[in-house]
C-alpha cells in the first residue's frame, strides 16, 4: 500500500514538474521547430520562442550557430534575445516581412522608419546580447524600400531597463539602431558597420535618460553616435567612454534636433577619425566634422562635457552653434559645457567654429588643451547678420577659410 502511494505521489511530481517550463532562461530558438517556408522563414520559430519565454516570467532566448532569416522580431517583456557566437540573424529584404508599425510614441525620429529588425515598444527589462551578428542587406534596401521605409536593426522606443551588448549590427541603409524615449540603458561592446546609405547613421539615442554607452566601434557612412531630442523630452544623464567612432560626415553629433533639449552629458576617452579601408569602401570620405553640437529648436543644452578625445582626418574639429533652425522657435543655449584634452596630429583643412545667434548664446564655457599645435593661436571673431544665421547650421555660413584655427560668432567669449 505504502509502495503504492509512493508511487502517486511521484507521479503526480513528475506531471507538475513537466508541465512548468525547467527555468526562466532556458529557452533555445531550437525548442520551437516550425514548418520552414519562404514566406515565414524562421520569423514564426524565433518570434515563438520569444513569446513563450516572456509568458514564463521572462528570461533569455538563445539563437544557436547558423544563419536564420527573419522579418521583424518583437522582443516582449522580460526577454534578453542571445546570439551564440556564430549566430547571424539575417533581415531578408522584401517589404512584406517588414510591417510599418504605427509607433505610438511621438517623435521626430518616426519620420526616418517605422520598420524594424528587433523592434519594441513600452517593454520593460529586455536585452540583445551575446556574440553573434544582426545583419542587413544593405545593398538591396536601397532598392526594395524608399528612403523612408528602410528597416532600422534595432528600434526600442518607450523602453525601461534595455541593455544591448556584445553583439555586432551590419548592412543598414537607415539608422542602424534607434533608442527612442528610453530609460536606464546599456550598450556596451557593439560593433557597427553601416556605411549603405546617406543616412546610415551608427547609434541615434533620441529624448532619453540614464544611458551607458562603453566601449563601442562604429563605423558608419553619415553619424557615427547621434544624441537627439527630436521631442519635447530631454536627453540627459548619457554617459559615453571608450568608443571609436569613424564616419563619412560627423563622428559624434549632439543635436541638430533639440526640441527638449540636453542636460548631464559626459564623453571621454574616445576616438573620432574616418572610416577604415575595406574592400566595400575601399576611399573612406575624410568627415566633414568630429565633434558637432548645435541647438536650433528652442532647447537647451546644458552641463555637457567633452575630455579625452582624439581626432583624426576631419575637415573641421569642432562645429558648435546655439542657434534657430527656423524664426517661428526661440534660439536655444549652451550653458556650462567643459572642452578638454582633445588631441589630434592632423592637420585640419578648415578651423573649428563656435556661434551663437545671441549673445549670451553660449555661457560657462571653457575650452583647455584643445589640439595643441593643429588648431594654432589663430582666433578670428566674426559678425554676421543674424538673419543669415536662421535655417540648420551649415559650414558656408561662416564663409570658406581653409586654414585651421577658430572661428568665434557673436558669443562674446574670449578664447585667447
Amino acid at each position: 500500500m505504502i509502495s503504492r502511494v509512493r508511487t502517486l505521489l511521484l507521479l503526480a511530481l513528475f506531471v507538475l514538474l513537466a508541465s512548468v517550463p525547467a527555468r526562466a532562461g532556458d529557452y533555445s530558438v531550437n525548442d520551437f521547430e516550425v514548418q520552414w517556408s519562404w514566406r515565414m522563414l524562421h520569423t514564426k520559430q524565433i518570434q515563438s520562442a520569444i513569446d513563450a519565454c516572456s509568458e514564463s516570467g521572462g528570461g533569455t532566448v538563445t539563437v544557436p550557430d547558423g544563419f536564420w532569416f527573419t522579418g521583424t522580431l518583437f522582443l516582449k517583456d522580460g526577454v534578453t534575445l542571445h546570439l551564440e557566437e556564430d549566430a547571424t540573424l539575417v533581415a531578408v529584404p522584401h517589404p512584406s516581412l517588414f510591417p510599418a508599425i504605427q509607433t505610438r510614441t511621438k517623435a521626430g525620429s518616426n519620420k526616418i522608419s517605422n520598420r524594424a529588425l528587433i523592434y519594441a515598444e513600452g517593454r520593460r527589462n529586455i536585452g540583445v546580447t551575446g556574440s553573434g551578428t544582426l545583419q542587413q542587406t544593405g545593398l538591396i534596401d536601397p532598392l526594395v524600400f524608399d528612403r523612408h521605409e528602410r528597416p532600422h536593426i534595432i528600434k526600442f522606443a518607450d523602453c525601461e531597463n534595455v541593455r544591448v551588448a556584445g553583439i555586432t549590427l551590419k548592412g543598414a541603409a537607415t539608422w542602424t539602431q534607434l533608442y527612442l524615449k528610453c530609460r536606464d540603458v546599456e550598450l556596451a561592446d557593439l560593433t557597427v558597420y553601416s556605411i549603405y546609405g546617406s543616412g546610415s547613421d551608427g547609434m541615434d539615442i533620441d529624448s532619453c535618460s540614464d544611458v551607458v554607452v562603453s566601449n563601442c566601434d562604429i563605423d558608419s557612412y553619415n553619424d557615427a553616435l547621434a544624441i537627439k531630442s527630436t521631442s519635447p523630452t530631454k536627453a540627459q544623464n548619457i554617459r559615453v567612454r571608450g568608443c571609436e567612432l569613424r564616419s563619412g560626415k560627423r563622428g559624434l553629433k549632439i543635436g541638430t534636433e533639440s526640441v527638449g533639449g540636453f542636460e548631464n552629458i559626459s564623453i571621454r576617452d574616445c576616438v573620432v577619425e574616418k572610416g577604415r579601408r575595406t574592400l566595400v569602401n575601399p576611399f573612406p570620405r575624410t568627415m566633414r566634422a568630429a565633434m558637432f553640437i548645435s541647438t536650433v529648436d528652442g532647447g537647451d543644452i546644458r552641463d555637457l562635457t567633452v575630455s579625452g578625445v582624439r581626432i583624426a582626418d576631419a575637415q573641421v574639429p569642432l562645429f558648435l552653434t546655439a542657434s534657430k533652425r527656423s524664426s517661428k522657435v526661440e534660439p536655444g543655449q549652451i550653458v556650462n559645457l567643459n572642452i578638454e584634452d582633445i588631441r589630434s596630429d592632423y592637420e585640419f583643412a578648415q578651423p573649428a567654429i563656435i556661434s551663437a545667434f545671441e549673445a549670451d548664446g553660449i555661457r560657462g564655457f571653457r575650452l583647455s588643451e584643445f589640439l595643441p599645435g593643429a588648431a594654432g593661436p589663430r582666433v578670428v571673431k566674426t559678425d554676421f547678420p543674424q538673419k543669415a544665421m536662421i535655417g540648420k547650421p551649415k559650414f558656408d555660413m561662416y564663409g570658406f577659410d581653409f586654414r585651421p584655427g577658430l572661428i568665434v560668432h557673436n558669443t562674446g567669449l574670449d578664447l585667447r
